[in-house]
């Protein structure tokens, strides 16, 4: 897999631990971005805490992923659709990561 790798929700039971120590697990094994949905504020900064600098590669297969979206069979509406939707769940974590 080349592409941009968003863990599965971190809040499902699938690890053990805490959210923190979860998103370590999903870092250290090659995800790009952590997937939390529960919008607690100290869970994210607990997060945030552990999650590296987007590296130029990682953010170059961001970039790769978003053209992908715009040579799908999908209508215009189900691309901006899912635009929206992987926006809203990254935003945060590029404006703080991004180098």
């Amino acid at each position: 897999f080349q592409g941009f790798l968003i863990s599965d929700c971190i809040t499902m039971e699938a690890l053990k631990g805490s959210y923190k120590q979860r998103s370590e697990k999903a870092f250290q094994a090659g995800c790009d971005a952590i997937l939390y949905w529960k919008a607690n504020l100290d869970d994210m900064i607990d997060i945030a805490s552990v999650a590296p600098n987007l590296s130029a590669e990682a953010f170059k297969r961001l970039q790769s992923s978003f053209s992908a979206l715009r040579t799908q069979s999908l209508s215009l509406e189900e691309q901006q659709d899912l635009y929206n939707k992987l926006t809203c769940y990254l935003t945060p974590y590029l404006m703080d990561k991004a180098v």
